[in-house]
């Protein structure tokens, strides 16, 4: 950060901090996010209700490539008790990456649980991501439609997260106790496509995720082909899916347009997988 402002008088307004950066040390995988300016208020009549504002226009880097944020209507909320975090809220509207997508509507809520047992399935955290109206830029090179309808994920962090001397720490003993994320839904309705999922994901000692759904789709042969015509997915591969998909696609009502679908997607060792064949290796 450039500069920190203290203010002891509004607690509305308990601190400013100027030209914010958060990156990385890495500079192989290098990445940063550049706030110009962060508000942290609190409720008159609670310390431990705490609002971020931060400033409309954001920058963030990926390499050598930064891409610029609009975000004019960002409000944040966290809430604490004796535990550390209980919940946070984040809602913004006309939402916007210049150049790359804006969306209409962007919210992400997480609230913890009242449990404190450790049991491996049993949810600690609770949270969800709800994206609506997204439209993707005309100098994105994409296959698919332009306008994403909506995004929806309902998750829970499940194994309790112990408190320890550093974050990294937390995460280490919550993946050897058995911790994951268990994904209750997921919903995509991105023309053509409309998909509903459920679900989990693994990580390993490195943080790399091992992701598994089992979803219901309709037009999904018809989205493998755009992905496949565009060089997106393995021919080899998405030929065989494809064939397989087939075989037990079916109209679930006389008028539909599509056919409806039910596969496993898998996500491991850096490869997409699709009735347990790869079709995409990143």
């Amino acid at each position: 950060y450039e500069n920190l402002n203290f203010n002891r008088f509004s607690p509305f307004n308990i601190l400013t901090i100027n030209g914010l950066k958060i990156y990385s040390l890495d500079g192989k995988n290098y990445y940063e996010w550049h706030i110009p300016e962060l508000k942290i208020g609190s409720s008159l009549f609670s310390s431990q209700n705490l609002k971020l504002s931060f400033s409309p226009e954001q920058s963030f880097q990926k390499g050598l490539n930064i891409y610029h944020l609009s975000t004019p209507n960002l409000t944040t909320k966290l809430q604490f008790n004796d535990n550390g975090l209980k919940e946070l809220n984040m809602t913004a509207k006309n939402f916007q990456i210049t150049d790359v997508l804006s969306a209409e509507y962007f919210n992400v809520s997480v609230q913890k649980t009242d449990s404190e047992d450790g049991l491996k399935f049993n949810p600690f955290f609770e949270s969800t991501i709800n994206i609506k109206n997204i439209h993707i830029d005309s100098s994105v090179d994409q296959p698919l439609d332009k306008d994403i309808f909506r995004i929806y994920i309902h998750a829970n962090v499940a194994g309790k997260i112990q408190t320890a001397e550093t974050y990294r720490e937390s995460i280490d003993e919550w993946l050897h106790s058995g911790g994951m994320i268990d994904i209750k839904r997921l919903i995509v309705n991105w023309n053509p496509l409309l998909m509903v999922a459920r679900g989990d994901m693994y990580f390993n000692e490195k943080l790399e995720p091992n992701l598994h759904l089992m979803t219901s789709s309709k037009a999904f042969i018809e989205t493998l082909d755009l992905l496949e015509k565009d060089n997106l997915l393995d021919r080899k591969g998405t030929f065989v899916v494809k064939i397989l998909l087939n075989n037990k696609a079916f109209k679930l009502r006389k008028d539909d347009r599509y056919n409806t679908i039910t596969t496993p997607i898998n996500f491991n060792s850096g490869e997409v997988l699709i009735e347990n064949i790869p079709v995409k290796k990143l």
